[in-house]
């Protein structure tokens, strides 16, 4: 997570709460969100079902993913 945040890459997490203990949620998301702490606009992409998540993000920050055979559709939750 360092790394993405001093390079300015793109972290990518699968259900972030399990791999991350629920307390230290709100905490790696401000770190992304700071722009003095990330000077090189590094991103997080995650996915997750934990609802709380959600009100610790804008909804422009937020997209939704819906599946429908073979195909995915992305949308952000502020267009929806």
């Amino acid at each position: 997570m360092w790394q993405t945040l001093q390079t300015g890459g793109t972290l990518l997490i699968d259900d972030l709460e399990t791999n991350l203990d629920p307390a230290y949620l709100h905490e790696v998301i401000n770190l992304f969100q700071n722009r003095n702490i990330n000077r090189y606009n590094a991103q997080l992409l995650f996915s997750t079902n934990h609802p709380m998540i959600k009100s610790l993000l804008k909804d422009d920050e937020i997209c939704k993913v819906f599946k429908f055979y073979l195909e995915a559709h992305v949308h952000r939750l502020s267009d929806v």
